[in-house]
């Protein structure tokens, strides 16, 4: 007679929760996509559905069932509920903040509404949240007014009508031995979520700037972005002394040079990842009433000024020593085949200075030098 699930050896079906807990969250599995509320749910949930089977796996399942959870920002407080009535804090590991409300419209089941405004105090209910639990890694998927009140500089966002931007998405990683320290102190007083945990990893996906490309002069709008700011310079360089690798993810944006300029102040940067374009699963260049009016040159003549500035900034930060920890350089656009001639002619770096792998990957050069393992932990 066979032997029913719930009868196995305990250490048999932990190893079986274990492996079905390692499937990535979709706040992972889209990091990289066009922003959407994709990144809030999955459809594939193997780990719930085992543990609604009985209570011998329920309880099986439980440590890890919480592992990655999404908090709702207008709706905090039962959130907050939930975690201490079910003792979830040393549980959560991955934790995403977003909005149902995003620019201009509120979604309802999924359907947009008209709205005119973000009116939600973010940083305190985000101070609130963190007071509770210390997750390894924290996403943001908000519209881009709501990052203005995690920061201590005002953003450009007075040509946000221009990019109709719904969502961008934050995310922030630590090392696990932060995770378990108790001694992490929260600023209060001035809103800087760069400081409110020793992050190590950063990715920024600001969305598509596709809509701003049909305005006129459409080269003189500043994309709504937490890297746009006339108060870049309040960007302290201890702010982020911790970081160590960063992702830049967008759709065509149309000047990088903020991003550059944002970046100088994370002197301990060893890593930088972008990707300009859209990606494989995104076909949005397939479908002409997607782009509207504007001009399809113009969309790949920004994506190679992008990387030739990317170029020419790290080649400067190298002798300045804006750049000096940084040791790799990766153009995920490579991947693509159609862009990789782009790429080849826009990034120039001295060959005897970098070695490229002719995948997109540029290393630094270094005698008796490699890059920190604990650095490559951070990509994701």
């Amino acid at each position: 007679m066979m032997a029913a699930f719930a009868d196995l050896p305990a250490e048999l079906i932990h190893h079986i929760v274990s492996i079905l807990a390692l499937q990535e969250s979709p706040s992972s599995r889209y990091l990289h996509e066009e922003p959407s509320i994709l990144l809030l749910d999955s459809v594939h949930r193997p780990l719930k559905n085992l543990s609604r089977t009985c209570r011998v796996l329920h309880d099986h399942c439980f440590p890890c069932l919480f592992s990655a959870l999404k908090a709702n920002i207008q709706d905090t407080s039962n959130f907050a509920a939930f975690v201490q009535q079910h003792v979830l804090i040393e549980n959560v590991k991955s934790l995403v903040i977003y909005s149902m409300k995003s620019n201009n419209r509120t979604l309802i089941n999924g359907s947009p509404r008209n709205d005119n405004s973000f009116n939600i105090s973010t940083w305190p209910l985000v101070l609130s949240l963190l007071d509770q639990i210390n997750p390894r890694s924290l996403t943001f998927v908000l519209p881009p007014a709501a990052y203005e009140d995690l920061l201590p500089y005002k953003l450009a966002l007075e040509d946000d009508w221009a990019f109709n931007i719904s969502y961008q998405v934050l995310h922030l990683k630590q090392s696990l031995d932060d995770t378990q320290s108790s001694s992490t102190a929260i600023p209060t007083t001035t809103p800087n979520i760069f400081l409110a945990r020793p992050w190590n990893h950063m990715t920024f996906n600001e969305g598509s700037s596709i809509p701003a490309y049909c305005t006129y002069e459409y080269f003189h709008k500043n994309t709504p972005s937490l890297l746009m700011s006339q108060q870049i310079w309040l960007f302290p360089i201890n702010m982020s002394a911790q970081i160590t690798s960063f992702d830049l993810v967008g759709i065509f944006p149309m000047d990088i040079s903020s991003a550059c300029t944002f970046l100088i102040g994370v002197r301990s940067l060893r890593r930088l990842r972008t990707q300009l374009a859209p990606g494989a699963s995104n076909h949005i260049m397939d479908d002409s009433r997607s782009l509207g009016k504007c001009q399809r040159e113009d969309l790949w003549s920004e994506f190679a000024h992008c990387y030739r500035t990317l170029s020419f900034v790290i080649k400067q930060g190298q002798s300045q020593g804006t750049y000096a920890q940084l040791e790799q350089f990766v153009a995920l656009d490579y991947a693509t085949t159609g862009l990789r001639d782009i790429i080849d002619r826009s990034v120039i770096l001295e060959p005897s200075e970098w070695d490229f792998d002719d995948h997109g990957c540029w290393t630094r050069i270094r005698r008796h030098s490699s890059i920190d393992s604990h650095a490559d932990s951070n990509i994701t």
